[in-house]
């Protein structure tokens, strides 16, 4: 569930539907209207263009905040006619560079299998030195991911108390604060515990950054290099090169690059929610003023919510037992693993100096050798490798490089830029009454694609036409004389058969009957029903959901059709299938799940409950 919009309404009074209930309980979801303004201004709440006064407005669980907090969940694509960034596959990957986590991700990627390529290489075939570096390594990462581990979670539980602590002295120490300014309030004081947390484990990483650096200067501690260049044994003191601490070096530096990486990217994340804390703040001393709650801008909100000063307590305390981890707690450790360190290499010593290693560079060595190199793939390889494995798990087979002009290809782009940025609620607004059945068909397989990856993706389509809805079986959003109703495709014929429906249907579902004395004669079939009142003569009109294929038990089966199966031109719904009587009088839509091929002959069973009409 991404949206969840429950009897909301807006302090711009010129928004329209005045109240809104809004949910997205399906991975695709469609808003249905007629009129352009309405439909623009449904899009514009689903952005977040507009405040909530009162009501319950959330994305993803958590109250919208602003627009510009909407736009980093929410991704808006729309046909752009006039404005084309190609080639498409340079510009998506350059976009996917920019997204930091992708980028991390690559960066440690590149990182490992360059220095996994240069420590092998170094080995020089050696199985011992090999069994030795993959020990040495496993030590590391050990204490490394452990000590990380165990930071986060109490970060983790530390914010989960601040936010908890804030929001509750918010509510009953501001209780009188329009519940607007709360919503806003509560974003920013969860983003400055938050930030204030990255600050600690950015410490803290430098702090780990250091102590794993320390374990690069371990050669004092063993003798064996030292001894060996002494001996006046010839053969002794040629070992003297595979006495040194080399081998260490190649797996510390290489997690020491690693770290580096995720200090940067924490110091990119604090940076990013500075810029986002100025301009929330800047909002609370604008709603503050506007309600009179202040007379002039605060430059500190902790001193308007006077309760802030308990939380920034709590934050110290915290701190104080933070800084005491940083410098006893890894420094206990790295104390101990420096000691295993030195005594995992100084067994290697050993076997050296007892001659019981061989050096022996193989055609199994030289593969493997180059089968290391060829993992070093630089950031931009890898966006590149990463979209089209992409493209092809979401079944796009368009050419991005080409030059002919498509319009589908503007879709596509906007799509993976929303995957590469992390937005996961896609909003296709007018897109669908551009492109052909065709296409709309293939953009809806390429979603479902993609929800199947990811099931956190919700698509929602705002759209002019009911036979553009994904699936008829779920209920759909209606906008209408400035409301929003949610129904389902049965009971939106049955509304809006003198409007909307006819148009859709024409002369379909549409069947002639006439009464003789007592019966009633459909396509010259005798009826019988109580249920019903009959005109003279008429039509009775059939919803499409309601027809089967197959002969209902315990339903009142009126009369059988016989016909066959013609392709469904009108819907984008696959499941609706559409039927023609042999004599080809009839023609009409009906829904089945059932695999049936075009010119299949089939019989069609109409009962009571698909007659909702009389004409």
């Amino acid at each position: 569930m991404s949206y969840k919009i429950e009897k909301t309404t807006f302090t711009n009074k010129k928004v329209t539907p005045i109240e809104v209930n809004f949910e997205t309980k399906n991975f695709m979801t469609s808003i249905i209207g007629n009129k352009n303004e309405e439909l623009k201004n449904f899009k514009n709440i689903l952005y977040g263009k507009y405040l909530v006064k009162s009501g319950s407005f959330k994305i993803d669980g958590f109250d919208k905040v602003n627009k510009d907090w909407t736009k980093q969940r929410v991704s808006l694509i729309g046909m752009n006619r006039y404005f084309r960034k190609w080639p498409e596959k340079f510009w998506l990957s350059t976009s996917l560079l920019l997204n930091k986590e992708f980028f991390n991700k690559a960066k440690i990627k590149y990182i490992n299998n360059k220095y996994n390529y240069l420590s092998f290489l170094t080995t020089n075939n050696v199985k011992e030195d090999q069994t030795m570096r993959i020990k040495l390594e496993k030590m590391i990462l050990t204490f490394i991911d452990s000590s990380i581990d165990i930071e986060e979670q109490w970060l983790k539980d530390f914010l989960n108390q601040a936010v908890e602590f804030n929001n509750k002295n918010l509510n009953e120490k501001n209780d009188k604060l329009d519940e607007h300014i709360k919503i806003i309030a509560r974003d920013y004081f969860y983003l400055k515990e938050k930030t204030m947390n990255y600050e600690l484990l950015e410490t803290f990483l430098q702090s780990l950054w250091d102590k794993v650096y320390n374990f690069i200067e371990l050669t004092s501690l063993c003798k064996c290099e030292y001894l060996s260049k002494k001996s006046k044994d010839k053969s002794i003191k040629k070992l003297s090169k595979h006495l040194n601490f080399h081998q260490v070096n190649y797996v510390v530096r290489k997690q020491l690059k690693i770290i580096d990486v995720k200090i940067n990217f924490i110091r990119y994340k604090i940076l990013s929610n500075l810029n986002t804390l100025k301009n929330l703040e800047k909002q609370i001393n604008f709603e503050l003023i506007k309600v009179g709650k202040i007379t002039k801008k605060v430059k500190d909100l902790d001193t308007y919510f006077i309760w802030r000063k308990a939380s920034l307590a709590h934050r110290s305390e915290f701190i104080i037992k933070q800084e005491k981890m940083f410098f006893e707690g890894l420094s206990d450790e790295s104390t101990t693993l420096r000691g295993k360190i030195v005594e995992v290499v100084h067994s290697y010593h050993k076997l050296v100096l007892a001659k019981e290693i061989k050096l022996k560079k193989d055609s199994l060595y030289k593969e493997k050798l180059k089968e290391l190199k060829n993992k070093i793939k630089s950031m931009s390889v890898q966006s590149r490798e990463y979209i089209n494995k992409l493209v092809d798990e979401l079944g796009i087979k368009l050419d991005l490089f080409t030059i002919k002009w498509n319009k589908v290809i503007n879709i596509w782009f906007q799509v993976l830029r929303s995957i590469f940025l992390g937005k996961h609620n896609i909003v296709f607004y007018k897109v669908l009454e551009k492109l052909t059945l065709s296409e709309i068909k293939e953009l809806f397989h390429v979603l479902e694609n993609l929800h199947e990856l990811d099931k956190k993706y919700n698509f929602i389509f705002i759209d002019n036409k009911i036979q553009n809805v994904a699936n008829l079986q779920d209920k759909f959003y209606l906008i209408n004389n400035a409301k929003i109703n949610d129904l389902s495709f049965s009971e939106f014929i049955r509304k809006n058969w003198s409007t909307y429906a006819s148009e859709i249907f024409y002369n379909e579902n549409k069947i002639p009957y006439r009464v003789e004395k007592d019966r009633v004669i459909i396509l010259n079939n005798k009826v019988k029903t109580s249920s019903i009142k009959f005109k003279k003569e008429g039509y009775i009109l059939l919803d499409p959901t309601k027809i089967s294929c197959k002969k209902r038990e315990n339903k009142n089966n009126l009369f059988e059709l016989k016909g066959y199966v013609k392709d469904n031109n009108l819907f984008t719904d696959e499941n609706i299938k559409y039927f023609i009587s042999h004599d080809k009088s009839i023609k009409m839509y009906f829904y089945s799940r059932e695999e049936l091929k075009e010119n299949q002959k089939i019989s069609i069973y109409i009962t009571e409950e698909a007659i909702f009409e009389i004409v």
